[in-house]
């Protein structure tokens, strides 16, 4: 029996067959799977040697078993799905909250006379496109 770990359990896997493998999580950050089929062994070894499909690692049977006794009595992990209600298709929050934006440090600047404060960096016009044109070329006469 092995034992493998991921940190990215919602990525998706496909065993040598088309097994798909499917980690057991409770807060769908951490995942594990535990399998004595040849195949998938010999497609998550591959996965960690090429470092694709996520962040996976062999684990202990130890450290198997102390998430299952972390998992134990917790609800399963579900990701949210789109639902359709009286207002509508309502999806799950894809994005973060808003951060709120840098503090801009106020320029001070003193004016003398009729001169206007300027900023510390020039205004600079953006370059120009280079057209190229498509398809064949004329031929040459």
């Amino acid at each position: 029996m092995r034992y493998f770990e991921s940190k990215t359990p919602l990525v998706k896997v496909s065993a040598i067959g088309g097994a798909l493998i499917k980690w057991e999580t409770y807060d769908g950050e951490v995942g594990w799977y535990s399998t004595d089929d040849a195949n998938a062994i010999k497609t998550l070894d591959q996965c960690i040697e090429r470092k694709v499909g996520g962040l996976i690692r062999v684990g202990t049977q130890e450290e198997y078993e102390a998430f299952l006794g972390k998992a134990k009595g917790r609800p399963v992990f579900r990701r949210e799905r789109e639902t359709i209600g009286p207002e509508g298709l309502v999806a799950p929050p894809t994005l973060s909250l808003a951060a709120p934006p840098p503090s801009a440090s106020p320029v001070v600047a003193v004016a003398e006379g009729n001169v206007a404060p300027q900023s510390g960096k020039p205004v600079e016009d953006p370059p120009k496109p280079v057209l190229r044109s498509r398809g064949r070329r004329a031929p040459e006469a």
